[in-house]
């Protein structure tokens, strides 16, 4: 008799412990992560750089993190 009284308690219990484990986490939290990762990637980064081979004078010039590796590739293959 006490041996089937715990079985059926922990049949009872099982599915409510697990429940938790299967949770989504809270659409709020998502959307924060997005959010700060959005603003670093369009945080702008500023450098000085020469208009032209010839030229001494150096101008500065503002982009994205994006922006800048487009710029390096580009330069590389020039």
């Amino acid at each position: 008799m006490i041996k089937s009284l715990s079985k059926g308690a922990m049949l009872a219990v099982l599915p409510i412990l697990a429940v938790p484990a299967f949770a989504e986490p809270e659409p709020e939290e998502k959307s924060e992560k997005t959010e700060e990762t959005k603003e670093a990637e369009e945080e702008l980064i500023c450098k000085r750089i020469a208009a032209d081979a010839a030229s001494r004078r150096r101008t500065k010039v503002c982009r994205t993190r994006e922006e800048w590796k487009t710029f390096n590739k580009d330069q590389r293959r020039n």
